[in-house]
């Protein structure tokens, strides 16, 4: 019994180290289980993030885009409307001073 009592505080500080370093063990892989799944947790919403903003990014540039090109087709009828309105125009002129010289000749003409 002498020997068991002198034994016990040994044997209960040996258990109790066994203890703490399973403790700390145990705690240093939960903290390592809990970094691993927030460093992929925290990659995956970056992912996330990244391919939103990437999304919004190439939509916006089709909008760009897509505006510049009505734009264009817009200011490309306009100056095409302009030019066949001015063209008309020039081609009644034309007519019109052929048709007076035409008439004015022939008047001429007809008065010899």
């Amino acid at each position: 019994m002498l020997e068991i009592m002198n034994n016990w505080p040994t044997y209960r500080e040996s258990i109790m180290l066994e203890i703490m370093s399973d403790w700390l063990k145990n705690r240093e892989s939960n903290m390592i289980e809990i970094m691993n799944d927030w460093l992929a947790n925290a990659e995956c919403n970056m992912l996330e993030i990244m391919d939103d903003w990437l999304t919004n990014r190439e939509s916006n540039k089709l909008e760009i885009l897509n505006d510049w090109l009505a734009n264009r087709e817009i200011n490309m009828m306009e100056i095409m409307n302009d030019w066949l309105s001015n063209r008309e125009s020039n081609m009644l002129e034309i007519m019109n001073d052929w048709l007076a010289n035409r008439e004015s000749n022939m008047l001429e003409i007809i008065n010899h």
